[in-house]
């Protein structure tokens, strides 16, 4: 696995996780900051998982990455609901699957 695949694939995510945060209303630099590493850790995390143990099970692993982001979210501040719980959950399973087709 490059760094070029890599790179490509975190300015991939960075964009998905910048852009689905707009969306939602999250329009300050300190918010895309904060995506923007969020997407670092998991391209870094993707990338070991496919480097090391392949294909197999990564909507698992993303799924369960997902919903324990939305469970640290939840527990940083009040008002996590089943929207926001799913809203995380699907970035982070779309990411996923972006980062299957670049780095796996």
């Amino acid at each position: 696995m490059t760094l070029l695949r890599i790179g490509v694939a975190f300015l991939a995510v960075g964009a998905l996780f910048v852009g689905a945060g707009w969306l939602l209303g999250a329009r300050k630099r300190g918010n895309a900051v904060a995506l923007a590493a969020e997407a670092l850790f998991l391209t870094l995390v993707a990338s070991l998982w496919f480097a090391s143990l392949g294909h197999g099970g990564w909507v698992l692993v993303f799924l369960l990455l997902g919903l324990v982001s939305s469970a640290a979210a939840g527990a940083v501040g009040p008002g996590i609901g089943i929207r926001t719980t799913a809203l995380t959950t699907a970035r982070y399973v779309v990411a996923g699957a972006l980062l299957a087709l670049i780095i796996g």
